[in-house]
């Protein structure tokens, strides 16, 4: 659910920066609108290439720890992940 949400996001933004891009006659707003959506999209896939496994070995290791595992068990886990 979250993943077309942030790629539906990521596509407007850069959509609309884009169109800035295209459609400019300012030689400073054809590089801002160029700039912007590109930075939009490498935001994007940084948060889906390396955000989102960070983020599940994280909470895969703190369900471990709440669950009272012990010190190998939680390296284990982060093996597993």
């Amino acid at each position: 659910m979250a993943d077309g949400a942030l790629a539906l996001c990521a596509f407007v933004t850069s959509s609309c920066f884009g169109f800035f891009f295209l459609l400019a006659h300012h030689r400073g707003l054809r590089s801002l609108g160029l700039v912007m959506a590109l930075g939009t999209a490498c935001i994007y896939l940084a948060s889906v290439v390396a955000l989102r496994p960070v983020l599940k070995w994280r909470l895969a290791r703190a369900r471990v720890r709440e669950s009272g595992g012990t010190d190998q068990e939680i390296r284990t886990s982060d093996v597993r992940n």
